[in-house]
């Protein structure tokens, strides 16, 4: 499909250079041994040539390539987005006809913002009020950064592909691990939990719901005779693998909810029949040999998670309920709520969930503004969800966006980078299809 490819045999050669990056920064971090020196130099000969082709659209690829990394006390996303950020706000125009687009969202984000600063004052713990507040800004500033930055078709697809690109190598890498080729990464699981290179299998398997949308629309405006085609279908297999193989109760129904959204308007386009069908035929037949052969581990594995002898609930779902219930309590006793980062330090236990979280912390107030730019830009995803934008539709991000919003209700997900990460990249194609109407309406 053309007009997903970044030019004539870009991807190809991305996608080499991706993996080198890959390797290389995990060879530094991780102690590999002398023998991939070679791949280091090849990388930075490769980098130097398509960044002097590709420039920025190329930057944004790399930066992103990286966002399967979080388990580092210093995280290479983190680092190579403020070096990247900073030489953006030096030498490129911000967008200002962004800031009239939808003046609600800026607004309610900054009143989140602002209140949240207020609520430090009455932290118990203020300097670990200052640091989850600096961290609430940083996730905040890689939404803004996006959507100030993020200006032509190609830009928007090096992240994508980027993005797409670190959550396919990080699947392939836990398989590796999983069936034993791969030993020199430590541990990426958690228990017999898939993790990843990130700190928890909850935070990892919801990374990999958004490439799986993607890859499916790749696969269904392919050609049963592409080898694209079945490269697309094997993809989407390994990224499903492992986000079961992450056991996540929240992740698994993250999934299912944005996959059921996405094929409810697929399928309204009959070019997609064959490819859906042939999709879930093989499915079911992977999964029927698959249960036969390990039949006994399915078992054991679903009975630690999804169910015991009191149900689908799990003993600990009960002690979460009780300090849910407390963070209502201290959100509509504290009118700026009890300081951010403060609920894990004041109940030594983790609210898992964002809204609760948000509620306990900030206060009822900060709540309604963030709820408010949340929902907001649901609203616009939804307004516009039939239109496409440089090939993608915006029902695709619609259902990914509902997911993790849904997800949110289970975990704590306000750090989450690709949180933020989705709510940029759904807004900047939101934000072109307001333009393109506006102008079509100005010159009628």
């Amino acid at each position: 499909m053309n007009q997903w490819s970044m030019k004539s045999g870009a991807f190809s050669a991305v996608t080499g250079i991706g993996i080198g990056l890959l390797s290389s920064s995990a060879g530094v971090i991780l102690d590999l041994r002398f023998e991939y020196v070679w791949l280091i130099l090849m990388f930075f000969i490769v980098f130097i040539n398509l960044f002097i082709r590709y420039r920025l659209a190329f930057i944004w690829f790399v930066l992103f390539s990286l966002f399967g990394i979080m388990n580092l006390p210093i995280k290479p996303f983190d680092v190579f987005f403020v070096c990247v950020a900073s030489v953006l706000f030096l030498t490129r125009k911000v967008e200002k006809a962004l800031f009239r687009s939808s003046v609600l969202i800026h607004a309610s984000m900054g009143m989140f913002l602002l209140i949240s600063c207020i609520s430090i004052i009455g932290s118990d713990n203020v300097r670990e009020g200052v640091h989850y507040y600096v961290h609430t800004l940083f996730v905040v500033f890689v939404f803004y950064t996006i959507l100030w930055f993020v200006q032509n078709e190609n830009e928007y697809k090096g992240i994508l592909w980027g993005y797409c690109l670190s959550s396919a190598l990080s699947a392939m890498i836990v398989l590796g691990e999983l069936i034993g080729v791969l030993k020199q990464f430590g541990t990426l699981f958690q228990g017999i939990r898939a993790k990843g290179f990130f700190l928890d299998p909850n935070d990892f398997s919801p990374f990999l719901v958004l490439s799986i949308l993607l890859l499916f629309e790749l696969y269904i405006n392919s050609t049963y005779t592409s080898w694209r085609y079945y490269i697309y279908l094997v993809l989407i297999f390994l990224l499903m693998i492992v986000l079961l193989a992450a056991l996540s109760r929240a992740a698994i129904l993250h999934f299912i909810v944005s996959f059921l959204i996405y094929l409810f308007y697929t399928w309204k386009d009959q070019r997609s029949y064959q490819a859906i069908s042939f999709f879930f035929g093989t499915l079911i037949l992977i999964w029927t040999l698959f249960f036969y052969i390990k039949k006994d581990d399915i078992i054991q594995q679903l009975s630690l998670r999804f169910y015991d002898s009191k149900g689908i609930l799990q003993g600990y779902d009960f002690d979460r309920f009780y300090y849910q219930l407390e963070g209502l309590r201290l959100g509509s006793t504290h009118l700026f709520g009890i300081g951010p980062g403060q609920f894990e330090l004041m109940m030594n236990y983790a609210t898992h969930n964002l809204y609760i979280r948000v509620i306990a912390e900030n206060g009822w107030l900060a709540f309604l503004c963030f709820v408010l730019f949340l929902l907001y830009v649901l609203h616009l995803l939804l307004k516009h969800r039939k239109k496409r934008v440089w090939g993608f539709p915006l029902y695709l991000f619609f259902s990914a966006y509902v997911g993790i919003l849904i997800n949110s209700f289970f975990i704590d997900t306000l750090h989450w980078r690709y949180l933020w990460f989705l709510i940029g990249m759904s807004t900047v194609l939101v934000f072109k299809v307001q333009n393109v109407t506006e102008k079509v309406r100005g010159s009628g």
